[in-house]
């Protein structure tokens, strides 16, 4: 019986090591996240600044050119 309670208390320390482990993982992939957020976030608003100003006029432009070659080309 010695040897079956010695594996199952190399058992609960190795689980208690994972938990450990899966625990620290966890918390640096939040670390690496928030970052990686923060970086994107800048990069966006880096983007958006020096993007020029379209005005609503030319989006619905685009859009009803690509509607109208939709439904020229569902025509044929």
């Amino acid at each position: 019986m010695s040897g079956v309670e010695s594996l199952i208390s190399m058992h609960r320390e190795d689980m208690v090591f994972l938990r450990g482990e899966v625990r620290q993982a966890r918390k640096d992939r939040k670390c690496h996240s928030r970052e990686m957020d923060q970086a994107f976030k800048e990069l966006r608003a880096k983007l958006a600044a020096e993007m020029p100003e379209t005005s609503t006029s030319s989006r619905f432009r685009g859009a009803m050119a690509f509607m109208f070659v939709l439904l020229t080309v569902l025509s044929i």
